[in-house]
């Protein structure tokens, strides 16, 4: 198939998909930066703390600034084709909210910013296989996958932003674009922080030291910039930096002579000293992919970081390292972990715009006795779990399959 029916059927569907799955994660987000658009607030986090109706429903911001000030200019942007209603929608938490013969156009038009970031983000990987005879499978594998279709199309969550200028920072670290790689960088960082996670391997690879200080420098450099303004706010400080969400990663621990010692930190410090022996061996990319991997191996984590590993996975089949039938198993565990995870609008209830009666019927859970409920949850993580740490043996091992 040629890229363009590629890109054309890739398109089709996601406009068919973006404007009937609802995740309330999204309407919340634009609950938070419609205060950018209408009453021009500029430090949400300071805002949500003492406004009287956000503080009655308890609400909070756990991203950082860029973020909000990028979905918020979007946001303006579309506000024409949103209408005067819009507003009163986001701050609507009744059952009615999906009622709204309004809501096809204000999930279409919401989620259209991920679509074009999702398109950018193939346009990368395309690029970057270029020489392999698989590039045009390795795209449609990108944009016919289940898993971006769920993430971004169906749940629409803006993790593809940062994505996208990942895997964009690393296209332009091959090309030796080092000033604009470390700005793209840093660009990802100041969306959601997990991508400062590759800043050890790419300061070991055999770049020159200049190049390397340059790529750190610009890299934090734009991350503080963007937070500069924030830094001493303490709801800042308690609903981004120091947040559950950004601690996640590192709560399963162990007991060594007294100690809690963090699982993932533990395997990250093991990764990069083994990436110190194999960089001329492994490309840098696998080793990106195999962090996120462990990621997703030791924290209960949620489905749109999914999204994160996507881009890397579909290069690594590009190049002939990892076939279908890992990438299916590696799917097929992450629907199961999400299908036990307990929330109704992570299956069924993402439909509830064509009718609320999705909403009535409940969760997979239910179909095993209460006792067993968190044994599964529990199975289910722990089989994702496994499934990931085969992906990072079977990338790290190195060796090229047989096309």
């Amino acid at each position: 198939m040629s890229i363009k029916y590629i890109i054309f059927w890739a398109i089709l569907l996601r406009f068919i998909v973006m404007p009937f799955f609802f995740h309330p994660d999204l309407k919340d987000h634009h609950q938070r930066v419609n205060y950018l658009s209408t009453q021009g607030v500029l430090n949400i986090y300071e805002f949500l703390r003492q406004d009287s109706y956000t503080k009655e429903h308890n609400l909070d911001f756990s991203y950082p600034p860029l973020t909000y000030f990028t979905l918020g200019f979007y946001q303006y942007l579309i506000s024409p084709i949103l209408g005067n209603d819009f507003q009163k929608w986001t701050r609507d938490y009744s059952d009615f909210r999906y009622d709204t013969p309004l809501i096809f156009r204000y999930l279409f038009s919401l989620k259209f910013i991920y679509l074009i970031f999702e398109l950018l983000t193939g346009l990368i990987i395309y690029k970057l296989l270029l020489k392999s005879s698989r590039r045009n499978l390795a795209l449609a594998l990108w944009f016919f996958n289940p898993i971006n279709l769920y993430a971004i199309s169906a749940i629409g969550q803006f993790d593809i932003i940062p994505t996208f200028f990942t895997i964009l920072s690393f296209f332009l670290w091959n090309k030796k674009k080092i000033f604009y790689s470390g700005l793209s960088l840093g660009i990802a960082v100041a969306f959601k922080t997990y991508p400062l996670l590759f800043l050890p391997f790419f300061l070991l690879t055999k770049e020159t030291v200049k190049n390397k200080v340059i790529f750190l420098l610009t890299s934090l450099g734009i991350y503080g910039i963007t937070i500069l303004p924030f830094v001493n706010s303490k709801a800042f400080q308690n609903d981004v930096l120091f947040s559950g969400l950004s601690t996640r990663i590192f709560q399963l621990k162990v007991t060594v002579a007294d100690y809690q010692v963090s699982v993932f930190m533990v395997l990250f410090l093991l990764l990069i000293m083994l990436y110190g022996f194999l960089r001329s061996k492994i490309p840098l990319y696998i080793f990106i992919t195999a962090t996120l991997a462990l990621v997703f191996s030791t924290a209960r984590f949620h489905p749109q970081w999914i999204i994160w590993i996507m881009p890397f996975l579909t290069i690594a089949y590009g190049e002939n390292r990892i076939n279908l039938r890992y990438i299916s198993l590696f799917a097929f565990s992450y629907f199961l972990y999400f299908i036990f995870f307990g929330d109704s609008f992570l299956t069924t209830g993402l439909l509830s715009p064509i009718s609320t009666l999705y909403l009535e019927i409940p969760s997979f859970t239910k179909i095993v006795p209460d006792i067993y409920q968190n044994y599964i949850g529990t199975m289910t993580q722990s089989f994702f779990a496994v499934v990931s740490l085969i992906i990072v043996i079977k990338l790290l091992r190195g060796k090229k399959i047989t096309p």
